[in-house]
């Protein structure tokens, strides 16, 4: 199952820094033999369009299949990203909500329709006033196309200046792409490994993910969403939280983004490079250095609500463990998810 922080988190993670990288996560059944998810290896990807002497094309990585520096008059300077997402199950409002988090509630939005190679797309146009050492843009365009089980941004961001100059080469060069699978016959559809592994408790064991979990008892299974594979809920008295776990290639899109996007989920103005430090502490696991924050805000209804975030590099991967809800469940709990973090056995 695949996720997007990224942009992330990716485009979270799909997000901000948009180095937001394939999301691989595995369900961890309650109180059964765990199923190892689909394991899929992600085509790999040629896309050419025309583009303009100011914009710089640079060597594509991770998701990135094509990105570019684009240069504006001013001397500063925008980038444009290509991203496919093979089979990704998100709705287009789940995908969009990342984008609008990185605003907050002064974000201005509009949309229309774009051609995109020979397919109609949307192009979506974000905007908002943002501190000068932030690490968000003050604009993003983004185009999206769903074509054969494949999911393609096109993304422009900046200042504002060097998106309004170049919003009309990106325009042209959505107009002109052409989007080629470098490895024909490749099939996107993910192969099932039908092992199974019998534990002596609840722990999962995925096919290239040399990595153990162990589940504690009084976390009760939710029903994946498509933003949010693994799903937990915990209680304390009458006061709940929501634990979510998920795993990104690479940086995940780099910690202060992610931190960022989590501090606008509960209504938090974003911090800057200089101010993270006062905002997280360090705990060891077997798997190195994690990073926990612990943060209290208000959600979209305006209630009480933290967030207990880690956030834990491990080998070419980070792993992302979440817990949002109510204080009292939050505070209950917050020792058994930092303990549950330190588990991991490689």
């Amino acid at each position: 199952m695949r996720n997007i922080l990224l942009i992330i988190s990716g485009l979270a993670v799909i997000a901000i820094g948009c180095k937001r990288e394939e999301v691989k996560v595995y369900q961890i059944p309650k109180e059964s033999a765990p199923q190892v998810m689909p394991h899929q290896t992600a085509p790999e990807w040629k896309v050419t369009g025309v583009t303009p002497a100011n914009w710089e094309q640079m060597p594509s990585t991770g998701m990135r299949v094509a990105q570019y520096i684009v240069k504006g008059k001013d001397g500063s300077q925008g980038e444009v990203v290509v991203m496919p997402m093979a089979g990704m199950k998100a709705s287009k409002e789940e995908i969009l909500a990342i984008w609008r988090q990185q605003f907050g509630q002064n974000v201005k939005e509009s949309s229309r329709k774009v051609k995109i190679g020979g397919d109609e797309g949307e192009l979506y146009d974000f905007s908002g006033n943002q501190p000068k050492d932030s690490n968000i843009p003050e604009r993003i365009l983004v185009a999206m196309l769903f074509k054969d089980n494949v999911n393609w941004f096109f993304r422009l961001s900046g200042n504002n200046t060097v998106v309004e100059e170049a919003q009309n080469d990106f325009i042209n060069y959505l107009n002109s792409v052409k989007l080629e699978q470098s490895a024909p016959g490749q099939s996107s559809e993910p192969k099932v490994n039908p092992h199974q592994m019998q534990p002596e408790r609840n722990t999962t064991q995925a096919e290239q993910m040399p990595v153990e979990l162990p589940v504690p008892e009084n976390w009760k299974q939710l029903a994946p969403t498509p933003m949010a594979p693994l799903r937990y809920e915990v209680t304390s008295g009458n006061s709940t939280a929501l634990i979510t776990i998920t795993r990104l290639d690479g940086d995940g899109g780099g910690l202060l983004p992610n931190i960022n996007r989590w501090r606008g989920q509960i209504k938090l103005a974003p911090i800057n490079q200089a101010d993270l430090d006062k905002q997280i502490t360090k705990i060891k696991t077997t798997a190195g250095e994690a990073i926990v924050v612990d943060f209290s805000g208000s959600n979209a209804s305006n209630e009480p609500t933290r967030i207990v975030g880690i956030i834990l590099p491990a080998g070419n991967h980070t792993w992302f463990f979440k817990m949002t809800g109510q204080d009292g469940a939050v505070n209950a709990h917050k020792d058994g998810l930092i303990k549950f973090v330190q588990s991991f056995k490689f």
